[in-house]
């Protein structure tokens, strides 16, 4: 201590010695951290030279950062005012300087390493495990908190490579002065946002045939350059090279199935004959730069047998045009199961090296059918505020219980003009031959909106696959005139009511059991794990086992709402396929029911 120190007040007279930073000063091993870490600091020359921070000052400090989550910077400034601080970190009377710049932090950090950060946290853990303050159980398992930071990177979907290839070509050929007939610098990016709406509305055939004119501008670019480039070789030795760099990324992604699901496929029941009839189309769209030898499509049914088919680019093959790169082939599954198809290519890169690429995808086949038997709907006034429109269905073969249906409601404004209501839809039990969708008049209220009104988009699906059995445009829909009620509520709040509509019979039913009683927390794990949580760390919880039976999610919801019945009410904790069995429940049954709480 300096003589000028001698005759002032100690910290330890000024301070509480019972505050929490001045126990842990007492009972932190100071000592052995400085021998552990001295070893890791460069020693004073004995020439000369400032003399080195100690050890505890650099420690307590590093310590105190993190503790309260600060900067260097911050950290320097909070310890000249805090004599508790201080007291921490080795000062016997109350400092008025700056104990180090703040930059001496960053350079002590650095010498000490991960290594030596690591030997301050195991003396401060140790110091904690003496004060009793952390208990020995605590230690046995390790939280992590990330944050993850957004990026700026699009998911690389067919329509967007194509716009990037597109751009990509007007660049290069602007850069190199040659003149394009058309560089469709307006129909290009509407193509794109055209795709995107239409696979939003899941309108597969119309997203599809966009991308096909996607396609077609793309090679049309090509083809308009490569023409350019032959009758001006000094430009076509230097912009080949470019070229080809610039798609190949694009083209190995759209090749790879990054972009581009490889195989394309559906189930489908002809409405004719009612009798089974599935088509898989397997498409596999190839790089410019290669070259395809041989594709072939192995296919397994149900019951094990193979069958090895060929693919085709000779437009006959369900292969769009001939010669165009698109290998296609199909085959008509026979027979009810799980059908699996797998794609074989044989060919040659660029550089003429051989390679043989393959993608595999399981295909459902149902046998079952449904069919709309009347194209003009009505709707009649149910309970409350709400319309009931019966869509009159008739079901063959093998039928489920209940059927996954959703459409959009559409009306007139006062202008004549076409204007959205409401969606609806949920998963409806057929009753008499008839799908009961549900309407809040109160959304018809609350738009304004007048007739004629049309169902638009409407989608009937099995429950488990998501296969489209009946699908409709546009339907016409007759609705009753609004009641008085609906009209006087429809300026008030949106509630959980006109969002949800009422549950569905099936699994409302199955939740509503007579000697239900009480309230229960449900832990509910993923498809391969089934330990994700521990009922020890939560109160009043029981945990649902299902693990590794490959259901679906509807399925995996039916023996959740089974296993829950036994009480009144339930909330559930989800990881993985549980969380999206939970979120089917709240989704198709009603909010209120059940509480979500869902783990990545």
């Amino acid at each position: 201590m300096p003589a000028d120190e001698l005759f002032r007040s100690r910290l330890e007279n000024q301070i509480d010695l019972r505050h929490p930073l001045a126990r842990l000063s007492q009972r932190m091993p100071w000592t052995a951290l400085e021998q552990a870490l001295s070893s890791r600091l460069p020693a004073t020359q004995a020439g000369g030279g400032r003399p080195a921070l100690p050890v505890r000052l650099i420690a307590g400090l590093l310590y105190l950062k993190h503790a309260y989550d600060l900067s260097d910077e911050t950290v320097c400034e909070r310890w000249l005012e805090n004599p508790y601080w201080q007291f921490f970190t080795g000062e016997v009377v109350f400092q008025t300087r700056l104990p180090c710049d703040a930059s001496s932090l960053t350079r002590w950090r650095q010498r000490l390493g991960e290594a030596g950060m690591e030997e301050l946290l195991a003396h401060t853990i140790n110091a904690a495990h003496a004060m009793q303050a952390v208990d020995a159980r605590e230690l046995s398992r390790v939280i992590v908190d990330t944050t993850v930071q957004e990026k700026a990177i699009a998911y690389p979907t067919d329509s967007r490579l194509l716009e990037v290839a597109r751009k990509k070509l007007v660049l290069l050929a602007k850069r190199h002065s040659i003149g394009l007939r058309q560089s469709y610098a307006r129909q290009g990016p509407a193509l794109s946002r055209k795709a995107g709406r239409y696979a939003h509305a899941r309108q597969f055939k119309r997203m599809r045939r966009v991308l096909r004119r996607q396609r077609t501008v793309l090679g049309r670019l090509m083809r308009d350059i490569q023409r350019k480039l032959d009758a001006r070789a000094r430009l076509r030795g230097r912009l080949q090279p470019a070229l080809a760099a610039a798609l190949d990324r694009v083209f190995a992604c759209l090749d790879a199935g990054d972009g581009m699901v490889i195989l394309e496929r559906r189930a489908a029941v002809t409405d004719g004959t009612w009798r089974l009839k599935g088509i898989f189309q397997g498409r596999l769209l190839t790089a410019q730069a290669g070259q395809i030898d041989e594709a072939s499509l192995r296919v397994i049914d149900p019951q094990g047998g193979v069958r090895m088919l060929p693919m085709a680019d000779d437009g006959r093959h369900d292969d769009s045009a001939a010669g165009d790169g698109v290998y296609g082939g199909t085959f008509q599954a026979t027979i009810e199961g799980t059908w699996i198809a797998q794609v074989i290519v044989h060919g040659h890169d660029q550089a003429g090296q051989p390679f043989v690429r393959t993608s595999e995808h399981v295909l459902p086949v149902l046998d079952t059918s449904l069919r709309l038997l009347d194209n003009a709907l009505s709707a009649r006034a149910a309970d409350g505020t709400r319309l009931s429109i019966a869509l009159p269905v008739a079901a063959h073969g093998k039928a489920p219980s209940h059927y996954r249906v959703f459409g959009q409601v559409w009306g007139t404004d006062t202008k004549g003009k076409d204007m959205p209501v409401a969606w609806i839809g949920g998963m409806l039990s057929p009753q008499q031959g008839q799908l009961p969708l549900s309407l809040d008049e109160r959304w018809i209220a609350r738009v304004g909106a007048r007739a004629p009104f049309t169902l638009r988009a409407l989608r009937i699906e099995d429950p488990d696959y998501y296969i489209p059995l009946v699908q409709a445009d546009t339907l016409p829909l007759q609705l009753p005139a609004l009641r008085r009620a609906s009209i006087a509520r429809a300026t008030a709040a949106i509630d959980e009511s006109m969002r949800m509509g009422p549950r569905p019979i099936a699994l409302a039913s199955a939740m509503v059991q007579p000697q239900a009683v009480g309230s229960q927390l449900v832990l509910v794990h993923g498809y391969c794990s089934s330990g994700v949580w521990s009922q020890a760390q939560f109160t009043n919880a029981s945990s649902f086992i299902d693990a590794k039976q490959n259901r679906s999610s509807d399925q995996f919801a039916q023996q959740l709402a089974q296993f829950a019945s036994q009480w009144s009410s339930f909330a559930t904790v989800a990881h993985s396929q549980g969380g999206m069995a939970a979120l089917h429940l709240y989704t198709y049954t009603g909010a209120g029911w059940i509480t979500l709480a869902v783990g990545g």
